[in-house]
Parts: structure tokens; sequence; C-alpha cells
């Protein structure tokens, strides 16, 4: 979101998180389809770079970048390419070296 977090929504994150009522997968969702995220109406390059970077913690590479570009030029969804980020093993793995399920 390019802000700090607000204290609440940070709180509220956090302590369904350890009730076990959301994961990663869910806050992810939480923010990348958010009103104010899709409000700033990025294009389908910018909205990969915004992926790499938030679950991969990564500039994109050229390969896979191109691969997401045609796919989404080709009619596959942001809400598919979201799922095709954090299905990845690469999300997975980030995730679980901070201890997060």
């Amino acid at each position: 979101m390019n802000r700090d977090a607000d204290p609440a929504g940070l709180e509220d994150f956090r302590t369904r998180y350890q009730k076990g009522e959301t994961n990663a997968e869910n806050i992810a969702y939480c923010f990348v389809f958010s009103p104010e995220f899709t409000d700033k109406k990025l294009s389908a390059e910018a909205y990969i770079d915004v992926l790499y970077s938030a679950m991969f913690d990564r500039s994109a590479d050229f390969g896979g970048k191109s691969t997401w570009m045609t796919l989404m030029a080709c009619g596959m969804s942001r809400y598919e390419v979201f799922c095709g980020f954090t299905g990845s093993q690469e999300f997975i793995d980030l995730v679980n070296s901070f201890n997060i399920s």
C-alpha cells in the first residue's frame, strides 16, 4: 500500500491470525483485493510487479513476468494470477521462513 499499517487494522489481522481464523493467503487476499489497492487501477505489468515484490520478496524475473503477462493478455484474471502466486512453492517457502502458515 506504500504506507504504514494503521494500528487497528494491524492488530485485527494479528489477532485473527493468532486465533487461527485466517492465514497468510487470506491476509494477502484482503490487501490485494481491497478497495484501497484496486482503486490504484494498476496496469497488468504493475500488478505483476507488486505480486512479485509482496509474495516473493524479489523483483520479477524476465521469464516469469513474461509468462504472467501472456496469461493475462489471454484472459487470465487478476484473481487467478494471485492464486498462482499464493499457491506457489516460492510463496509457501517465504511464508514459512517467517513462521507463518
